[in-house]
């Protein structure tokens, strides 16, 4: 066990570099310059680099992703960090932190932006509403932590 967690846990760091600085090299490197070329050079240079580019990056994104969920369920799950005690189960915040995980993934590549996206101040709202929830629900966990010792 503490082998595969080593091992997920490298994985998971060398797929997260990879990605990142794809995305970074993207950002601050390829764009600004893809700007300086002429016509001719860009139809020669950008069909053979990008698709390349892009197999690497969607590739570290997907890695880093896979890899994550693997310690996740090695570390908290397996390890017994997550639920120390059989009585414990489940709640509410545990569920929609389980649905963000899981099911954001797919519906970002499925669906247009949602409404509630478009305003910042909606996203704002959102973004404390689950922080308090999944704040409480640490809370929780940690507190029938103490309470079973």
């Amino acid at each position: 066990m503490e082998f595969l967690s080593l091992l997920f846990r490298w994985l998971h760091v060398g797929a997260g570099i990879l990605w990142i600085g794809l995305l970074y090299w993207f950002n601050f490197v390829n764009i600004p310059f893809a700007g300086t070329m002429d016509g001719d050079t860009k139809k020669k240079v950008i069909p053979e680099l990008a698709p390349r580019a892009l197999y690497f990056f969607r590739w570290g994104a997907v890695w880093t992703w896979a890899t994550g969920l693997m310690l996740l369920m090695l570390v908290f799950y397996h390890g017994q960090q997550m639920f120390p005690s059989q009585e414990q189960t489940w709640s509410l915040g545990s569920w929609i932190m389980l649905a963000l995980t899981f099911f954001r993934f797919f519906e970002s590549r499925t669906t247009p932006t949602p409404i509630w996206i478009k305003s910042m101040r909606n996203i704002m709202i959102v973004s404390i509403l689950l922080s308090k929830l999944i704040s409480d629900e640490i809370m929780m966990i940690k507190g029938s932590r103490n309470m079973n010792r």
